[in-house]
């Protein structure tokens, strides 16, 4: 049986959270990867960095991509509100 069965890989480009901007700098709390790869395992995020560096590590996972979107991992719901004239 394959172990990576439930494993699956997301690549594009992401903004995530690395500190709560409540108590750091903002510019210090939000990270960009421009080409990133995000490892997920029974829908839980298991890892996400520069593509180039995690893909050796993952050589036999699915990867649907997303070129041209930016992802926002660990949101829910996220949607802009528009105020309508």
């Amino acid at each position: 049986m394959n172990q990576n069965i439930n494993i699956s890989a997301i690549r594009g480009s992401f903004i995530d959270f690395v500190a709560d901007p409540f108590y750091y700098p903002e510019l210090e709390t939000i990270r960009y990867i421009h080409d990133g790869l995000m490892i997920i395992s029974g829908g839980i995020i298991q890892e996400l960095g520069n593509y180039e560096k995690l893909k050796p590590k993952y050589p036999e996972i699915p990867i649907t991509s997303y070129p041209g979107m930016i992802i926002l991992p660990g949101f829910i719901d996220i949607h802009i509100h528009y105020p309508f004239y």
